[in-house]
């Protein structure tokens, strides 16, 4: 994990054996689940010496690789264990190991990652992004809506079209019985109908009421 700053992680693979060694494909099952191969490094198989062990001119070979790897670019969290590649034959003789300090120590074929690779993607605040926006915006609409709308009330009774004693009266007699004047009120309306009605069809005396004055009055009064 040398590399870890510059976002690599290299895998050194040394193998060594009696006759020629072949490709890293047909050795080891590489496949890192969060890593992506960026590159492989190898000089060749280098001969040793004739293997003494083997009849004929049986020799014996070794072959290295240093594979280079970085994280895969579609992870939304920082790779935190690796897993080293499984011999492809079953009686191949396999020892791990990894760099602590200076030192090479064996260690198990998973191993837990000590620094962070790669940069996970941030894909998923686009979404999410779109989703706060949309709330906002709801909040928004919600308070517009909320806001105390300008209360419009119209008239309980209207001024009639033509101004009679009879329309008036008939108006002012309709308040006084459906309205819920308070008891002033209520003996200020009757004063004015009995004024109108004396003056309209008893005695006219004094000044002549004025009717669009008085019913103006009461349907203002009665909003």
């Amino acid at each position: 994990e040398r590399e870890a700053k510059a976002g690599k992680l290299k895998l050194e693979v040394r193998a060594t054996g009696v006759g020629l060694i072949p490709d890293l494909d047909q050795i080891v099952d590489l496949k890192p689940k969060e890593f992506d191969v960026t590159a492989v490094e190898n000089e060749g198989v280098s001969v040793s010496q004739f293997d003494k062990t083997e009849a004929g001119n049986a020799i014996n070979s070794e072959r290295l690789w240093l594979v280079s790897m970085e994280a895969r670019p579609d992870l939304t969290r920082h790779p935190e264990t690796f897993s080293f590649g499984l011999p492809k034959q079953e009686d191949h003789e396999v020892t791990y190991q990894r760099f602590e300090d200076a030192d090479l120590v064996s260690v198990e074929p998973d191993i837990m990652l000590q620094q962070e690779y790669g940069t996970p993607e941030k894909s998923w605040m686009v979404p999410a992004s779109v989703v706060f926006a949309v709330l906002i915006l709801l909040v928004i609409i919600y308070r517009l809506i909320a806001r105390k709308a300008p209360v419009v009330t119209s008239a309980r009774y209207q001024v009639p079209e033509k101004i009679t004693p009879f329309t008036v009266l008939g108006l002012l007699k309709d308040i006084e019985r459906t309205n819920g004047l308070s008891p002033t009120g209520k003996q200020e309306l009757g004063v004015s109908i009995s004024r109108l009605e004396h003056y309209y069809f008893e005695t006219p005396e004094g000044e002549e009421p004025d009717l669009n004055a008085v019913v103006h009055r009461w349907v203002n009064q009665t909003r």
